[in-house]
């Protein structure tokens, strides 16, 4: 009996004790406030948390005081939601403790009441977005801000608190002291899945979107534009800044402009810059009508009432009208004034209205003109293809621009957010955001509009980082925002997230801020010229610009893989992926730097190196395969689909780069392993194979891709157009290697319906190949249906894809893949080093250059010559008295190479530089006496001569001269170097030749030897004049040797 007397007494003092705390609040301190704060994303400026109070949910009321605005309420939503969601009540009902939400005024006052720190905020930066949250005594914590979205912040910054700190039906909440404030204005993107995600990118304090508008003139002359006010609504509700967009300039003619207004299409061929579907043209920015046509645009879209502001896009590109008005003032200039009178024009009817002016690459030479034109109430956003799409840890803002922000002039910024606007590769570097959004905070931008593809989700740790870094500059650094960012995504060990982090993104940093996806990987021939000019890795430079030696390169390669065990431990599908993804990058680099050092040694035996270098390329293509793997296994694990078009291409450029170098070591009598493992295109499609009939059959041979009996899958793949492609049947067809078409056998078939376009469904078939016969040959037959070019309408046209053959893997293809030996039929060369005959002037030609073959083709075709190929590893300068040096296919070039040059010439060698080579771009610059460089290459252009010089003899004086390239870069001469050649309508320097201590020196802004499509082709009959006056002229020989 005493026992129970004692448990019924106990009972009844637990039920007390429930009943006492859901009455009376318990106060305690908090031990940590570091465990708080870091549930919140972004840091809050200042934040003091010395206590907490535990009470009963129910007993909380949340109350918002009228007039707060739209933004506020979605905030006091918010925390009602969290309350609903944790312990089942909506905060409306209790009588204890209160959170209030109100406006206050700039004394800090809500009605009659004056909140402790709310005087402040009237002088904090962006005030309309500054908040407190104030602890008044043990029962009440009040929000309070001076405008609608400063309460937005207070509410998630109180919300991201009390997230895990409800239990059960108690809630545990802070007594706290926080001010804050953002440090830039601005904060969001533009474009990519933006326009979606308002919500998302609200969560995290990003309050901007720049968004595409359809804006265009009718044929009658009227400007229309439209905009969704659904999306505005979205906006104002999550106090997202929504800001249309007047697209590019030069872009006009496709909106209808010079239809109904033909003066303002730009004069001249250089205001046109040709597409395959459109082409681009500038306008004529010194026409009034200009200012018409955009004030219309911009009163279209503020009559929206929430459309208060609207970005204007200068011309993307070096497009001008070459009317003389234009000429004089500027084409960028112009433009620019003319949006600045289009704004002051539309402030008639909308006096608020405000506009920003978006920089451009095409403008970049001229920007100071253009800024000289923007009148202090205009905005200016830095906008570059090629240097704000840049995640180099170089500084982006320029002197100029942060002079201007400097002095107060409005700056903001589009750079991109992930590792390239192009490819689509996991990245989570806090690292690099917070350098480049440190950066911003410091030069004093006012906004920041990153620029995320394809979508959000793919990147939560660079948007949510950008978000932390814009709004606290000088708050956390890399590890506490990981470890931050990893407790409010749920994991079990955020600070082995953290740790994860900081190890593998500064590694994937050094190639991503190289540019190694977007530049090498998509252009692989520039990797393949390390073969054959059989260079070593180029440390310092070009993919490897961030990596200064071979230690680097394999720390970052030990760093990958302890990234990859930590990511497996956490048990993150998306973290092992991501980790898998990069270190392939780093093996294939490896991989490409054992290739590049066999080849380099020519003392190996020819047996051993062919050996070698299959071994090397073997394990190089697992690499590549396993990075196919992991960007595959990534999508899959953040977002199913998410990557899109982009990732797929992100792919495709890794086989590819597998395909190039296996084929640059193709004459070494190596296998290429790329076709045992990956798929690579066989074929494709354009809008022209459909002109006679919509439903056709295409063939595509395939023998060399079949490499073992096996399962095949033939994929089509939409890459470009407004139309798509229906597929019915794919067939794999075999006849005899050297019979007759009637001999052929069909050896697998697959029939099913399948489409393929912005969306693919039932794209790939199935074709099984039970016996490879090498007495026979191969092909795919592909029964497809397109649209006809001409029931194409204006503005939707365009068909065009890609089909891609791929053998399914087996079980133990790793092992198959490493075991691949070279082709015992196909021997390779016994020496790396080509002999001269002894016979004519000796003349080398360096390998691995833009039109090398075809330049020593040509060369040796020539009386007189003896040419070989050169290496950058054996350039052999004593035996050559000529030189010819084609721009490299790799901005890469041996450090020490610009001073043999100039020491060889100075020695009386002769040199002979095309294009790029002549000092342009990536390019080094030599001999600068002569030729001080490159300052541009223009295409659409031709060439004459400009002066009676040995160089030139042959040539037509008065001629227009052909050039086999699409462009030719433009040459500023050096004091002592002699312009031979011009450009046929400006009349700038194209080529120059000068005498430099014993020997000569031709700069050929040319690229002869190369097709406009960058491939080998023989150069034109001018250019091959010209190019043998350049060798004999610099080997001092006769200009016409006697025939032999």
């Amino acid at each position: 009996m005493a026992r129970l007397a004692t448990l019924c007494a106990l009972s009844a003092l637990t039920a007390w004790l429930a009943a006492a705390t859901a009455a009376e609040p318990v106060v305690t301190p908090i031990a940590s406030p570091d465990d708080w704060l870091r549930w919140v994303i972004p840091l809050p400026k200042e934040a003091s948390l010395p206590t907490q109070v535990t009470l009963d949910a129910s007993a909380v009321r949340l109350v918002l005081d009228p007039g707060a605005g739209p933004s506020a309420g979605t905030g006091f939503r918010q925390l009602q939601a969290l309350f609903r969601e944790k312990a089942g009540i909506d905060g409306s009902t209790g009588d204890i403790f209160e959170i209030r939400l109100g406006r206050c005024d700039e004394a800090g006052r809500i009605g009659d009441e004056a909140i402790p720190g709310a005087e402040r905020l009237r002088e904090l930066p962006n005030r309309d977005q500054a908040y407190v949250i104030r602890a008044v005594g043990e029962r009440r914590i009040v929000l309070a801000a001076l405008e609608s979205p400063g309460l937005l912040y207070a509410a998630q910054t109180l919300r991201q608190l009390l997230e895990p700190r409800f239990r059960g039906a108690m809630v545990t909440l802070p007594l706290l002291t926080v001010t804050d404030w953002p440090d830039l204005a601005e904060r969001g993107e533009w474009g990519g899945s933006s326009m979606r995600d308002i919500e998302w990118l609200a969560e995290r304090r990003m309050n901007l979107v720049e968004f595409h508008t359809e804006h265009r003139v009718t044929a009658d002359g009227q400007p229309v534009a439209t905009v969704d006010s659904a999306l505005l609504r979205r906006g104002e509700l999550h106090a997202v800044h929504m800001v249309p967009i007047i697209s590019h300039l030069n872009g006009m003619g496709q909106r209808g402009v010079y239809e109904a207004f033909p003066e303002l299409r730009g004069k001249g061929s250089a205001a046109v810059y040709k597409t395959p579907t459109a082409d681009l043209v500038a306008p004529c920015a010194s026409q009034p009508r200009l200012v018409e046509v955009l004030a219309g645009w911009m009163r279209a879209l503020a009559a929206t009432a929430s459309v208060r502001d609207i970005s204007c896009w200068l011309g993307e590109l070096r497009q001008h009208c070459d009317c003389e008005a234009c000429r004089q003032t500027g084409q960028f200039a112009l433009e620019a004034r003319a949006f600045v009178a289009a704004w002051r024009l539309a402030r008639q009817t909308v006096p608020d209205l405000r506009i920003r002016v978006l920089l451009t690459q095409g403008s970049y030479d001229s920007n100071d003109r253009v800024l000289a034109e923007i009148p202090p109430e205009v905005g200016v956003t830095y906008y570059d293809g090629g240097r704000t799409y840049d995640s180099s840890p170089q500084p982006m803002i320029y002197p100029l621009l942060e002079d201007y922000a400097a002095n107060g002039g409005w700056l903001g910024c589009y750079p991109q957010l992930t590792p390239s606007w192009r490819i689509v590769s996991p990245w989570s570097c806090p690292h690099f955001i917070r350098f480049r959004l440190t950066e911003f905070v410091d030069k004093r931008l006012s906004c920041l509009a990153g620029y995320v593809v394809p979508d959000n989700r793919l990147f939560d740790v660079q948007v949510s980082a950008a978000a932390e870094w814009s709004w606290n500059a000088h708050g956390r650094d890399e590890r506490a925002f990981m470890t931050a960012w990893a407790t409010r995504q749920g994991f079990d060990r955020p600070d082995a997230v953290a740790t994860w982090a900081t190890t593998l993104g500064p590694a994937a940093w050094d190639l991503y801020g190289a540019r190694f996806v977007e530049r090498y990987l998509f252009h692989p021939q520039s990797l393949a010229s390390l073969l054959t000019t059989r260079q070593a890795l180029p440390y310092g430079q070009a993919f490897l610009a961030q990596i200064p030696d071979a230690a680097r390169l394999h720390a970052n390669r030990d760093a990958c893989a302890a990234a990859l065990t930590l990511a497996l431990e956490v048990g993150s599908p998306a973290m092992v992926a991501e980790s898998r993804a990069v270190l392939a990058y780093y093996d294939m680099v490896i991989a490409l730097g054992r290739l590049c050092d066999v080849l380099a040694d020519n003392r190996t035996p020819a047996s051993e190196r062919r050996d070698a270098l299959q071994e090397h390329l073997n394990r190089l293509a697992l690499a590549g395969c396993q990075n196919q793997d992991a960007l595959r296994d990534w999508e899959r694990a953040v977002a199913v689909g998410s990557g899109g078009g982009r990732l797929r291409e992100s792919i495709e450029a890794t086989a590819g780069t597998v395909h190039a170098l296996a084929k640059a070591l193709a004459p070494h009598g190596l296998r290429n392993p790329a076709p045992m493992v990956m798929g690579q295109p066989i074929g494709g499609w354009s809008s022209e194979d459909f002109r006679e009939s919509a439903a056709i059959v295409r063939e595509w041979e395939v023998t060399p891709f079949l490499v073992a009996p096996g399962t095949y899958e033939v994929t089509f793949q939409y890459s470009s157009g407004w139309n798509g492609l229906q597929t019915s049947r794919a067939a794999l067809v075999s006849w005899p290697r050297d019979g007759a078409d009637a001999a052929r056998v069909e050896v697998s078939a697959d029939a099913h319906p399948g489409t393929t376009g912005h969306r693919s469904s039932g794209n790939v078939y199935t074709l099984v190949l039970s016996s490879l016969d090498p007495d026979r040959r191969y092909a795919v037959v592909a029964e497809i249906r397109g649209t006809r070019p001409q029931d194409q309408p204006a503005g939707r046209t365009g068909c065009s894809g890609t089909v891609t053959l791929q053998r399914r893997r087996e079980h133990d293809w790793q092992i198959r893949l490493l075991e691949l030996r070279p082709d015992e039929r196909a021997a390779g060369p016994d020496s790396l080093k080509t002999a001269f005959t002894g016979k004519g002037l000796r003349v080398g030609v360096v390998v691995g250059g833009y039109g090398s073959e075809s330049l020593r083709e040509c060369l040796q075709a020539q009386p007189g010559l003896d040419v070989v190929a050169l290496s950058y590893a054996d350039l052999r300068l004593d035996e050559c008295q000529v030189v010819v040096w084609p721009q490299s296919r790799s901005s890469a070039v041996p450090p020490d190479l610009v001073a043999a040059l100039e020491s060889y010439v100075a020695n009386g060698g002769g040199l002979v530089a095309t294009h790029d080579a002549v000092g342009y771009r990536q390019m080094p610059k030599l001999l600068t006496a002569l030729c001080q460089g490159g300052t541009a290459h223009v295409r659409d252009e031709r060439w004459r001569c400009a002066a009676d010089h040995p160089v030139t003899a042959g040539l037509d004086p008065k001629a227009t001269l052909a050039q086999s390239y699409l462009d030719h870069v433009q040459i500023e001469p050096g004091p002592a170097g002699k312009v031979v050649a011009v450009a046929e309508k400006t009349g700038r320097p194209v080529v120059v030749a000068g005498d430099h201590g014993k020997g000569r020196y031709v700069a050929c802004g040319l690229l002869p030897g190369c097709s406009a499509d960058a491939q080998e082709a023989p150069p034109t009959a001018d250019e091959t004049r010209l190019l043998t006056n350049a060798v004999r002229w610099c080997a001092r020989a006769p200009q016409d040797p006697p025939a032999p």
